[in-house]
């Protein structure tokens, strides 16, 4: 798969979801678990240290470090 395009931008929590704002070029997304990104990133699992996100074309799985404990 393609490296991943995001820079993570910060989090915050809505209860009971974890919500991330990732940014691509010059926009800002605002995802949660199960959110799709210009039909070929999936959001899978966001955790305290780590996004997990799906390259939907290959289905084939990365993640993404944001911070927090390892």
């Amino acid at each position: 798969p393609p490296p991943l395009p995001f820079t993570f931008f910060g989090r915050y929590e809505n209860a009971p979801q974890r919500v991330v704002m990732l940014v691509v070029r010059d926009r800002l997304h605002t995802v949660s678990q199960g959110d799709v990104i210009d039909g070929t990133w999936r959001i899978e699992r966001i955790g305290e240290a780590q996004i997990e996100i799906t390259y939907l074309p290959l289905d084939a799985r990365q993640s993404m470090h944001i911070g927090g404990p390892p």
